[in-house]
């Protein structure tokens, strides 16, 4: 079974896991708000539409497995302290080194994965094409053919 060691490591983790989410969820939502309301960065033409219902299912998805995802590279912070810890290393510094670190490359990669994949709601309504006009009757041809002398 765990040494009490790691049981420790793991269950301060774990309160961890909560000011990790607790950060991450509610600025990943902000942010992907702020952007689906934004210009496009430079790397996209702007919408015409705004986007389809199955595109933002897909999107939140996407975002859900990438929570998922988080949450499984969220493992490797205890992991790693109680290897660093069975070395000789000061487990409280690892601890708040590797917390720190992991949460701000999540952050980094979480806004890198909004602003280039969040789908955005049109900047401007698209302009309804020109209507076509009916000829006028005074226009016909056959008044125009009149000769003029």
């Amino acid at each position: 079974m765990f040494s009490s060691e790691a049981r420790k490591v793991f269950l301060a983790w774990e309160r961890l896991r909560l000011i990790y989410n607790g950060l991450l969820i509610p600025g990943v939502c902000l942010l992907a708000w702020v952007e689906s309301h934004s210009l496009p960065p430079f790397h996209e033409a702007p919408l015409t539409a705004a986007p389809t219902w199955r595109e933002w299912t897909m999107w939140w998805v996407i975002v859900a497995a990438y929570g998922v995802f988080s949450n499984l590279c969220f493992l490797l912070g205890p992991a790693v302290e109680v290897y660093l810890g069975w070395l000789g290393l000061p487990t409280r510094a690892v601890r708040w080194f590797v917390f720190t670190l992991g949460t701000l490359f999540t952050a980094i990669a979480a806004a890198l994965f909004i602003v280039f994949t969040v789908p955005r709601y049109p900047v401007e309504p698209p302009t309804p094409p020109p209507a076509k006009t009916a000829p006028s009757p005074f226009a016909s041809t056959a008044c125009n053919a009149w000769p003029l002398s």
